[in-house]
């Protein structure tokens, strides 16, 4: 080629010998068209995902974890659903490969696009599960009125914990200084004691009454179960 040339010249060689092949302006707006529903799909998908998120974490009272100190983060960490986390960054890795086939997605950093569509879908999502929605849908999956995926989804939110596992929840049927006799609402509805520890403002049973219903954390041991947190939840 002649470098003498001129850079419409070359690209007009190019175009000749059909090295570079032309499109409308049609085709371009249809591509960008095409990218924009794109991210706005995965955006969507994302919300709705860190709203299951937040509201299987709500409804299974894994928050309560958090304030139980490190073990409690701990078992916090263990019971967090990464899977749906996982399909979420895998989706959007999917969009931003699918960017750097346009010429403008090489102008935009890789990691910015990703922490923006999951901070984004992060607060959306945790603020569309404050709506209390998310409960109408539960009351739909369990009518079996609610279409694939979603019914499957939420008919399986409520995970029961292993019946020898750290974290159970029960109804109190007794209550002493720093003991309960509990009916467990995990383990076909055994009847044991919890024993607290001493001077631990996270395991106490202070204001807690008959009949309430606890969610705790600890470990069985010779029949009685030793907490290291414990907090008065919903019955429902």
């Amino acid at each position: 080629m002649d470098p003498n040339k001129s850079l419409k010249e070359k690209v007009l060689d190019k175009i000749r010998a059909s090295e570079i092949q032309m499109h409308s302006r049609t085709y371009f707006i249809l591509r960008l068209v095409s990218v924009t529903a794109l991210i706005v799909a995965i955006l969507a998908v994302s919300i709705f995902i860190f709203n299951f998120i937040a509201f299987s974490i709500r409804l299974n009272h894994h928050d309560v974890l958090l304030g139980f100190g490190p073990s409690g983060y701990l078992l916090f960490l263990q019971f967090f659903p990464w899977g749906l986390v996982l399909i979420d960054v895998g989706l959007v890795a999917v969009l931003q490969i699918l960017i750097r086939r346009f010429e403008f997605g090489y102008r935009i950093p890789v990691l910015r696009l990703i922490a923006a569509i999951l901070v984004v879908a992060l607060v959306a999502g945790f603020a569309l599960d404050a709506t209390k929605v998310n409960e109408h849908f539960l009351h739909d999956a369990d009518d079996e009125h609610l279409p694939a995926p979603f019914g499957p989804m939420y008919a399986g939110a409520r995970r029961s914990p292993p019946p020898q596992g750290p974290v159970h929840k029960a109804v109190v049927t007794a209550v002493t200084a720093n003991t309960l006799i509990v009916k467990d609402l995990t383990m076909a509805s055994s009847v044991y004691t919890i024993v607290l520890p001493t001077n631990d403002s996270r395991a106490t049973t202070s204001m807690l009454q008959v009949g309430d219903t606890i969610f705790f954390a600890g470990h069985f041991e010779n029949g009685v179960f030793h907490a290291f947190g414990l907090r008065s939840v919903s019955s429902d």
